[in-house]
């Protein structure tokens, strides 16, 4: 049996090739995730003894994060808490700071009190413009943009990661898709 291949056929499967081409080489739709952590000394590279936990509920966007954190029990009070892009296990780089008390009015401060105790939240706003210079070897595409980075958080490639005044990194907790920030009945 013999196949013929009309002028039209051939051009309409190249057509679909080269859209699957253009397509393969962005990212799949990263948009509109609901992220979630808990939050330990166990999971900190290396392990930390601590009472402290935390927990991290998100929502994103194309274009933003918006997200709650909480933490109790730490030894001391919150400085600093970040989102790192690394695998369980593996300290990565800085990629978003969620709060620091010496980045104002550009981000929150960290408000907790003496032991740690911390109920924070915002939305973070981002131009897909904006390069994240500090994830080297990460495996993030480049140019390092926040879509890539909200693809390697739908992929479970990032911690939350929590710094006190007596612990430099006292919980942390990966990063995973699903949950979001819990809705109020």
């Amino acid at each position: 049996m013999k196949t013929l291949f009309t002028k039209q056929s051939v051009l309409g499967g190249l057509l679909a090739l080269s859209a699957v081409a253009v397509f393969a080489g962005q990212p799949p739709n990263t948009t509109n995730l609901g992220l979630s952590a808990q939050l330990d000394g166990k999971q900190q590279v290396p392990a930390v003894v601590t009472d402290g936990k935390g927990t991290f509920f998100a929502n994103t966007t194309s274009s933003s994060i918006t997200y709650r954190l909480n933490t109790s029990n730490l030894s001391s009070n919150v400085v600093e808490a970040h989102i790192h892009l690394a695998q369980p296990g593996v300290n990565g780089g800085l990629m978003v700071i969620l709060c620091a008390p010496d980045l104002l009015p550009v981000v929150l401060p960290c408000s907790s009190d003496a032991k740690g105790n911390m109920s924070t939240g915002g939305t973070i706003f981002f131009d897909n413009q904006t390069a994240f210079p500090g994830v080297p070897n990460q495996g993030i595409p480049k140019p390092v943009n926040f879509l890539n980075v909200l693809q390697a958080l739908r992929e479970g490639n990032g911690y939350v990661n929590i710094h006190t005044r007596n612990i430099d990194g006292e919980i942390r907790g990966q990063i995973k898709t699903g949950g979001g920030i819990p809705t109020r009945s």
